[in-house]
């Protein structure tokens, strides 16, 4: 119900004063009626667009997010707790990368870093390991950057280098190691096929398999 705003003491109905008033009046209702429209329009518009399911979706969407990071599995390895059949992938990787990438495109690190015993030093089984997935999250993953890349070569790959001779020290010594074999010599230092399957085997057999599916539920 609109209002007609009091006419002050004097004024008549036809004077200027009154018509102002009139007018402004109309303004206003104006307003507040485009006001309610705007808002009504606004209201619509996120019901139509179904804002409460979109916002519920979400929230599942980014709480099925999280359950997969917390479940996701770690891309380290662990030796002391893998299965038979995770180590024995993780053998079969690291003996192929050692022979196809570290000695082809690293040469002056495979040969210090490499004896025929090497795969029964643990500490050099985890910095081989290490190093490998270093490797594999700079030249393989999807966010690799240069950046990673100079990383790699510049702190990775010498500390490989630096810490795993000492490790195998001992063996390499003429006086204490193993002196059948001439360490001076590149073919002495790679080790014997069937021996490394023998341990690998042994290493497989004393791990315990992967639950199946359904005795895991």
């Amino acid at each position: 119900m609109a209002i007609t705003p009091e006419r002050p003491t004097g004024v008549k109905p036809g004077d200027g004063y009154m018509v102002v008033v009139m007018e402004q009046t109309k303004i206003k209702k104006r307003l507040v009626d485009l006001e309610r429209q705007g808002l009504n329009d606004r209201l619509a518009l996120l019901e139509s667009q179904n804002l409460a399911e979109n916002i519920y979706k979400l929230a599942k969407a980014m709480e099925a997010d999280a359950k997969s990071r917390l479940a996701a599995k770690s891309p380290c390895w662990n030796w002391v707790e893998m299965t038979e059949e995770e180590a024995g992938d993780a053998w079969a990787t690291l003996l192929a990368w050692r022979r196809d990438v570290l000695k082809v495109r690293w040469p002056s690190v495979y040969w210090p870093t490499t004896t025929r015993c090497w795969y029964l030093h643990p500490e050099v089984v985890e910095e081989l390991s290490a190093l490998y997935l270093a490797w594999k999250h700079t030249y393989t993953s999807p966010e690799a950057t240069p950046m990673r890349a100079a990383e790699f070569l510049e702190r990775w790959l010498p500390g490989a280098k630096r810490r795993i001779p000492e490790y195998l020290e001992q063996c390499t010594q003429r006086s204490t190691g193993h002196q059948e074999f001439d360490y001076s010599l590149e073919s002495h230092r790679e080790h014997d096929d069937a021996e490394i399957s023998a341990f690998i085997q042994a290493d497989l057999d004393a791990r315990p398999s992967t639950p199946a599916e359904d005795d895991a539920e």
